[in-house]
């Protein structure tokens, strides 16, 4: 006869292809991130009224389980660093995902969610000419811990959340205005007694264009700009029904310069470029 002393069996870190039946209830690390504003992301001054902006999230579950949106952290940061948060009846009511059954296993389950309007309160943030939006978001499996729910895990389940925004330039702008810096190089260029810079705009869109442009040595310092203050140089075009532009407007503009500043531009090694966009406030384009 033999006799085993008292032991202890560990299982380390096991592995498994699939698994089925009631899993009480847990939490899957969704994503934190931010999104960039494209459109808003080089402005530096605020002035823009987006009539329908919205924020879309998309879900993929393969998970076997209803699942359930858990908000973190949902805002938007705007060009001063100030932050508004996201709200939105969707998140008050809890958005619940979709998810594969017994019979689809290995399956993919797809939702997409969107703010808007009418259901959030994106249209006031957008008017703060946000930078990015930041969040932080995951998901909770079984929110109901409903025990006579048998749900799947493969060694492959995933769920993934994507936050995006969309924003459809129909709205209206006053002194919207973007700024971006250019390398400048004018060569070995000098004795210059005047010289005439041409600028040829062509505006296919329903806003007013003023333009300056500050050129730059470099240490950051301004010697000189193209015009005394911004400049409308292209014409809003005419627009059809829908906002977009009939045909482009085309404007040619010179620019004279001394010998003195012709002297001060040549010193620069970059350019600034800053464009103001407006639209008539009684016709959003």
């Amino acid at each position: 006869e033999l006799e085993l002393a008292d032991f202890e069996v560990q299982v380390l870190e096991p592995t498994f292809s699939y698994a089925e039946g009631y899993a009480g209830q847990f939490i899957i690390e969704g994503a934190e991130d931010s999104v960039g504003v494209e459109l808003l992301e080089q402005s530096i001054e605020t002035g823009i009224q987006l009539t329908d902006p919205t924020v879309t999230l998309k879900v993929e579950n393969s998970f076997g389980w209803p699942t359930q949106l858990r908000v973190n952290e949902l805002f938007l940061q705007n060009i001063d660093g100030s932050i508004e948060e996201v709200s939105s009846t969707l998140i008050d009511e809890g958005l619940i995902f979709s998810y594969p059954q017994l019979t689809e296993i290995g399956g993919i389950a797809n939702d997409v969610f969107i703010f808007n309007r009418n259901n959030s309160n994106v249209v006031n943030l957008f008017a703060s000419s946000p930078t990015s939006m930041v969040y932080d978001i995951d998901a909770l499996v079984n929110p109901l811990r409903d025990q006579s729910l048998i749900g799947f895990i493969t060694d492959s389940s995933y769920l993934s959340l994507k936050l995006g925004v969309d924003l459809p330039l129909v709205g209206t702008l006053e002194d919207y205005v973007t700024r971006d810096t250019f390398a400048f190089d004018l060569g070995e260029v000098d004795m210059v007694k005047q010289a005439i810079f041409k600028v040829i705009a062509e505006n296919e869109l329903g806003v007013d264009i003023k333009v300056q442009a500050y050129f730059l040595d470099e240490q950051d310092v301004i010697l000189d700009t193209l015009f005394v203050d911004r400049q409308l140089i292209a014409k809003a075009t005419n627009v059809d029904g829908t906002g977009l532009g009939t045909e482009p407007a085309v404007t040619t503009t010179f620019i004279e310069t001394d010998e003195v500043r012709s002297e001060r531009i040549r010193q620069a090694s970059q350019i600034v470029l800053e464009l103001s966009f407006s639209t008539e406030t009684n016709n959003p384009r």
